[in-house]
């Protein structure tokens, strides 16, 4: 029986050892893996920031174009369509269609 014991204190000294060896790894990895996340997290805040920045000028460039245009084609709209006499303007351009029933000879 005493040497079933022992053999059992050497068993649990030996995953103990196990053990620390495991949690050493494992806490030194956490760490590294922490400092990468950290390092990953600060770059990317970085370029959050630049594309942000980005996207301001950009968007503001689309808004100064789109203004542009606005404004021009209002401009040239009322000088090719208002005339003194204010008459209403035909908007329709195409064909006349037949009545409905009537047949189309081609």
């Amino acid at each position: 029986m005493c040497s079933l014991f022992l053999q059992m204190l050497g068993v649990q000294a030996r995953i103990h050892a196990a053990l620390q060896h495991y949690y050493k790894y494992r806490y030194l990895y956490s760490t590294s893996e922490l400092k990468r996340m950290q390092t990953d997290s600060k770059n990317n805040g970085i370029q959050l920031v630049e594309l942000q920045e980005q996207l301001d000028t950009t968007v503001a460039k689309i808004t100064q174009f789109l203004q542009n245009q606005l404004h021009g084609s209002q401009t040239q709209f009322i000088k090719n369509n208002v005339n003194e006499d204010s008459k209403k303007i035909d908007c329709f351009h195409g064909p006349l269609l037949p009545q409905i029933g009537t047949t189309v000879l081609g």
